[in-house]
């Protein structure tokens, strides 16, 4: 087996599955739209807002959970507010002989990471970290990332 197939023998463990396209009207989009600025809000909210009934909106809801359009309800965290006001984004190449699937589980791993994203070129992923300022980004790297097996850098 040559080089390139044992690098990426896992990549399809750690990146977005492929799924069918949902068919949605404008009522499903509307819906979403409430949801995306409020996910607290009621059923009967979202009925009364786009003049429909509250059970349409449920069934719609459900039928779009079911497809894995809403995945969940979630709250929106300003991280600035916590001190978290750093964004970084990050390369990194894996080693040559090294599985890129373990080198992508080692990042998402770290509570810093928001996205890991296979690229293609002459780097292998692009991580956007979210950090408190430089010293926290150097004790990132020093402590945690430079540590990751297969990792060849950054």
């Amino acid at each position: 087996m040559d080089s390139s197939k044992i690098i990426l023998s896992r990549i399809k463990d750690v990146t977005a599955p492929l799924v069918d396209i949902y068919q949605c009207d404008e009522i499903d989009i509307s819906i979403l739209r409430m949801l995306a600025s409020d996910a607290r809000a009621s059923q009967r909210q979202v009925a009364t807002a786009l003049g429909i009934s509250a059970p349409t909106v449920s069934e719609r809801m459900a039928k779009m959970e079911r497809a894995g359009v809403i995945k969940n309800y979630s709250v929106q965290i300003d991280w600035t507010a916590l001190g978290y006001s750093q964004i970084v984004f990050l390369s990194v190449s894996a080693a040559g002989d090294y599985d890129i699937a373990d080198v992508m589980k080692q990042l998402w791993a770290l509570p810093e990471a928001e996205e890991v994203t296979l690229i293609s070129g002459d780097v292998d992923l692009l991580v956007k970290l979210r950090v408190r300022d430089h010293y926290h980004l150097r004790e990132l790297l020093m402590d945690h990332i430079w540590q990751i097996t297969g990792l060849k850098g950054t």
